[in-house]
């Protein structure tokens, strides 16, 4: 063991613990402080019953913008449950926030939302069980906020 012998080494090797130490507080210290809240917001079975569709929402706090997560669920004892896509500050219309879903055929699963950032891109065919399910994403419009150049333009001669 002489390359621990080397004032060096050892140095290196107690820098070394003291960061892991650190980064598992910092860490720790966060997971404390800011927990996640995870609540089941809504659950659409598929026409056939045997998927349903489930979004729950994420939260971290009063001063943080809310997530949700839409996830497919097999109906059967043994729970099979897989993750379609993520969105941040997602809005069902101007005021609630939230992402819609609609079930337009027993294979085919359409998510709605007003606006929202999508923080993972979805999966456009998943694997339910034994079933492959068809994913959809539609933005229903843009906010006030979120107008186009044109119909800023547009609203402004028309006054």
């Amino acid at each position: 063991m002489k390359l621990l012998e080397s004032p060096k080494a050892r140095g290196m090797l107690v820098l070394t613990g003291l960061t892991s130490v650190g980064l598992f507080a910092t860490w720790l210290l966060v997971f404390v402080l800011f927990p996640v809240t995870q609540t089941e917001v809504l659950r659409k079975p598929s026409p056939t019953g045997v998927i349903t569709a489930i979004v729950n929402e994420l939260h971290s706090g009063n001063s943080t913008f809310y997530g949700y997560d839409v996830y497919l669920e097999q109906n059967s004892l043994l729970s099979n449950r897989a993750k379609v896509a993520s969105f941040y500050r997602a809005y069902r219309n101007e005021t609630s926030r939230g992402v819609d879903l609609e079930w337009l055929s027993p294979n085919e699963l359409l998510i709605k939302y007003f606006r929202a950032e999508i923080t993972s891109p979805p999966k456009t065919t998943i694997q339910c069980g034994n079933q492959t399910i068809r994913v959809q994403l539609r933005a229903e419009g843009k906010s006030s906020i979120e107008r186009s150049p044109e119909s800023q333009t547009a609203s402004q001669t028309n006054k």
